[in-house]
């Protein structure tokens, strides 16, 4: 018998929860819940694609990892220095505040995707509160 599907318009910011439940529930046990799981987890994923794999450059985790030791050492004048350096790093830090900026935007745009549903009767005991409220909008 075919899976039963459902058409969901969402932001991607919803979708990108219900993914993360996916993989919190990748831990349960059955070969249907499982199948269902790794096909909506690919479609979601696949949507996704342009800001699951948002990383900061080189350049900027450089330099944060220079003001998170500053930070964590509080040696005389720390303050100093991390506005010196963020002074002196102003384009590669306004270029990551974008990046940043640029991903909450995308993150607020609505998409459909066709996933399928997840029968109450799939799902174990060991599911979790957190885990059926990510994916509630699957369960039928």
């Amino acid at each position: 018998m075919a899976q039963e599907k459902i058409s969901l318009t969402l932001k991607k910011g919803d979708f990108l929860n219900i993914l993360k439940g996916m993989w919190g529930a990748s831990h349960l046990k059955g070969l249907e819940i499982s199948k269902i799981i790794t096909n909506n987890a690919e479609v979601i994923k696949k949507e996704l694609d342009d800001i699951l794999y948002i990383q900061p450059s080189e350049e900027f985790a450089k330099v944060a990892r220079q003001i998170g030791r500053l930070t964590t050492a509080k040696a005389d004048n720390w303050e100093v220095e991390v506005l010196a350096l963020e002074e002196a790093n102003k384009d590669i830090i306004d270029a990551r505040n974008k990046q940043v900026e640029d991903m909450k935007a995308a993150l607020e745009v609505e998409s459909t995707l066709e996933l399928e549903t997840i029968s109450e009767d799939l799902l174990t005991d060991e599911i979790t509160a957190s885990i059926m409220s990510a994916l509630k909008q699957i369960i039928k």
